[in-house]
C-alpha cells in the first residue's frame, strides 16, 4: 500500500480508488475514526483556529488527489492511510502556525457531499448519539494519558505503525515502546471500565 509519509506529495491526478472501491464510500466509512484522530491530535489551540470537521474536509481533498496511491486493503487499511495523511497535514499546520496566525482567513473550499453529510449528522438529531458518546469517552480516555503513552497509541492504533517504526520516530527501543503501549492499554481499560460502570460519567 502507498501509505508512507510521501502519500500526499505530487500533483493530483485522475485515478481510481483503491481496490476498485468507490473513494467517497470508503472515506465515509472511515470519517468518524478519522475525526477522533484529528480531535486528539489537534489539541485546544489548533481547534480554536480550525474546526476538526474542516480539517477532515482538507484531508478528504488531499487524499482524493492521491487516491491512486491506496492500491489494496479494506476499511481499516484505508482509515490508517487517511490518518497518516492527516498527521502530515497537521504537522504542516503546526510548522507554519505563526504564519497562519497572521494570515487573513481563507474562504472555505467547496464542501463535498461526504463532508456535508458528516457535518449535518454531527449537528443533527440523535441519529449517531450512541457512537458519539463512545467516541467522546474514547477521546477523553486517550487525552488523559501521559503524552508519551498518547503518542504511541495514536501511532499504533490510528496510523497503523509497527513497533520498529514507532521506535524510530520516538527515539525509543521497540521494547520500551511495547511497555509504553502496555501501560497505555491498561490505563485506557481502567478509564473506560470505570466510566462504563458509572452512570454519572
Amino acid at each position: 500500500m502507498g501509505s508512507q509519509d510521501s502519500s500526499t506529495e505530487g500533483p493530483p491526478r485522475e485515478a481510481q480508488p483503491g481496490a476498485g472501491q468507490d473513494f467517497d464510500a470508503l472515506f465515509a466509512r472511515s470519517a468518524e475514526r478519522l475525526l477522533v484522530f484529528l480531535r486528539l491530535r489537534m489539541g485546544p489551540e489548533l481547534c480554536a483556529r480550525l474546526e476538526p470537521v474542516d480539517a477532515l474536509q482538507e484531508v478528504y481533498l488531499k487524499a482524493s488527489g492521491v487516491r491512486e496511491r491506496f492500491t489494496t486493503g479494506g476499511d481499516s487499511d484505508f482509515a490508517r492511510w487517511l490518518c497518516r495523511i492527516a498527521e502530515n497535514h497537521l504537522q504542516d499546520l503546526v510548522r507554519y502556525h505563526g504564519a497562519l496566525r497572521r494570515r487573513p482567513a481563507r474562504p472555505p473550499a467547496p464542501i463535498s457531499a461526504v463532508i456535508e453529510g458528516l457535518r449535518k449528522n454531527a449537528t443533527g438529531p440523535v441519529t449517531a448519539a450512541g457512537r458519539a458518546e463512545e467516541h467522546l469517552r474514547l477521546r477523553e480516555a486517550i487525552a488523559a494519558l501521559e503524552e508519551p503513552q498518547r503518542a504511541v497509541v495514536l501511532m499504533r492504533f490510528f496510523q497503523g505503525r509497527n513497533l520498529d517504526e514507532i521506535a524510530h520516530r520516538t527515539g525509543r527501543s521497540p521494547t520500551a515502546v511495547r511497555r509504553l503501549l502496555g501501560r497505555a492499554t491498561a490505563s485506557l481499560g481502567s478509564h473506560l471500565g470505570a466510566d462504563g460502570g458509572n452512570d454519572d460519567g
